[in-house]
């Protein structure tokens, strides 16, 4: 529980960590945003991104990536409040420049990028190499990623998914998908890498029922919500149980944000730890999450054995 106060109070505070009132709502934002990487990487073992759950998870971190745009737009102005110069009207300003700097950006993307890139990618297979087209798409996507980034203050990850929709559009994008795979699996093993190195095993002995407790709420939390999402969707059972169990994580995302408030003073060293924590243990329990919850929809739609049958008749 959370007492809400003035924000420029010291006194005000967490009554579980000891949290002030900003580093309480970051640290609750970083424990809800769920790896894209992680996620992806599910539904294309199973062969769900095509489907409604896949779907739904895609439109789920889509919005997720765009609030985390406006999270990092509204830290440095948030952190002024230190200084007794916080600015409700600054923040608003702020706020509503990034979201008509992001539709400007989608714009461009959606209607110029539409009709230049399809013709980018047919002019490039006509030179009949193969490592030069996998070249030109993968710095088609990272200057697109790029410019994203310094131009419209989008992240990277929102400026790479933006370019992945336009080249979607091309009649090549198959082919440019089997060529980028084993590079996007190279960047998947280095980010799980980065993953263990910010990992203190330290934690787990000092503040066990800590980790713990958060670690439950990355896993009811977010699972929770995304089945109850996925039910008044009206999704079957067996797609609700995968997308609950693929979103019960979190990841790149609340590293972010967390780093971010940990470099302008709104996060503190043990709050950070904790969310890296958190994060390593959501991660690393997944796959059996899935699993589990893939019994259970089989277990779930089995047909009944032929005794209940006959009896039933």
């Amino acid at each position: 529980e959370i007492r809400f106060c003035d924000w420029s109070s010291d006194v005000c505070s967490s009554d579980l960590l000891g949290l002030d009132t900003i580093e309480a709502l970051i640290f609750g934002f970083c424990l809800s945003i769920a790896s894209t990487i992680v996620l992806l990487r599910m539904l294309e073992d199973q062969g769900l991104p095509a489907s409604p759950a896949g779907q739904l998870a895609m439109c789920w971190l889509v919005v997720q990536d765009l609030t985390a745009v406006f999270v990092v737009v509204a830290m440095p102005i948030v952190s002024q409040q230190a200084s007794g110069s916080f600015d409700g009207h600054a923040l608003l300003r702020a706020i509503g420049i990034k979201s008509a700097e992001l539709s400007l950006f989608a714009i461009i993307m959606l209607v110029v990028g539409r009709r230049i890139l399809p013709a980018f990618l047919v002019f490039i297979a006509r030179a009949k190499s193969r490592e030069l087209f996998s070249l030109g798409v993968f710095a088609f996507a990272l200057g697109i990623a790029f410019a994203a980034h310094k131009v419209f203050g989008a992240t990277f990850a929102l400026g790479a998914f933006v370019a992945g929709l336009v080249l979607n559009e091309a009649e090549l994008s198959h082919r440019a998908a089997e060529d980028l795979t084993p590079l996007r699996d190279a960047f998947a093993v280095l980010f799980f890498v980065s993953v263990g190195m910010l990992f203190d095993p330290h934690i787990l002995v000092t503040q066990t029922w800590t980790v713990l407790a958060v670690l439950g709420l990355v896993l009811i939390g977010n699972g929770g919500a995304a089945y109850l999402m996925a039910t008044i969707m009206k999704v079957p059972l067996a797609h609700k149980l995968v997308l609950a169990s693929g979103l019960a994580q979190i990841g790149e995302f609340s590293f972010l944000i967390s780093g971010f408030g940990l470099s302008l003073g709104l996060v503190s060293d043990q709050t950070y730890i904790l969310i890296t924590a958190g994060a390593l243990l959501a991660i690393a329990l997944n796959p059996v999450l899935q699993k589990s919850a893939q019994l259970i929809a089989r277990w779930r739609q089995a047909p009944p054995p032929a005794a209940d049958l006959a009896e039933s008749a």
